[in-house]
């Protein structure tokens, strides 16, 4: 709350409501419940990051409430998340905010779709190692030394080059222009 909203409080001291009606900064931005997420934008793709194991369940009944075929990606930070994921939805699709990259090859045995790497972590023979298993790898942008989530047009493209499959960005709008420009190049620079 006080990175985001300037508030000196933890979540658990706001209501849903209290909580529902901050806006973000200037833009139009505010927080919504899991619920109304899910009965407004059960056609999008969503990626939820789950940082605490026990959020699990709460999570997997309000899908399962919504009555809405959802396209989640559940984003889990322990490998104890993975089997209680698979438990109750044997094909979800898992990524892995894996803590270290030591602990990828655990997360991959036991079944996470997708690893995410931290921009600093990433080389060709990591990614190339993730995609022997059958696994996609995303990067996390940023962390090296720019904010988390910011990254420029050319590191897009190098990140393309080395084989990564997802990217986690600030500036989607980057991103798309970037990625989905006609032979790779940047816009605004020829085709290498």
């Amino acid at each position: 709350l006080m990175r985001l909203f300037s508030i000196e409080k933890d979540v658990l001291e706001l209501s849903a409501q209290e909580l529902t009606s901050l806006q973000y900064g200037h833009r139009p931005c505010r927080l919504e419940t899991l619920e109304r997420v899910f009965d407004q934008c059960h056609q999008v793709p969503i990626l939820l990051h789950i940082k605490e194991d026990e959020a699990l369940s709460p999570i997997r009944d309000i899908i399962e409430r919504s009555g809405q075929p959802l396209n989640v990606v559940w984003g889990v930070v322990s490998l104890h998340a993975v089997p209680l994921v698979k438990r109750r939805d044997p094909g979800a699709s898992i990524l892995a905010f894996v803590p270290s990259p030591e602990s990828i090859d655990g997360f991959v045995a036991e079944g996470v779709n997708i690893v995410r790497l931290w921009d600093s972590w990433i080389t060709k023979e990591r990614i190339d190692g993730i995609h022997q298993h059958g696994r996609l790898v995303a990067a996390m942008t940023g962390h090296r030394g720019e904010k988390v989530g910011d990254t420029t047009a050319d590191r897009l493209l190098e990140l393309r080059t080395l084989g990564i499959d997802w990217v986690l960005v600030n500036d989607v709008e980057l991103a798309e222009r970037t990625l989905k420009h006609p032979c790779g190049a940047a816009p605004g620079r020829p085709a290498e």
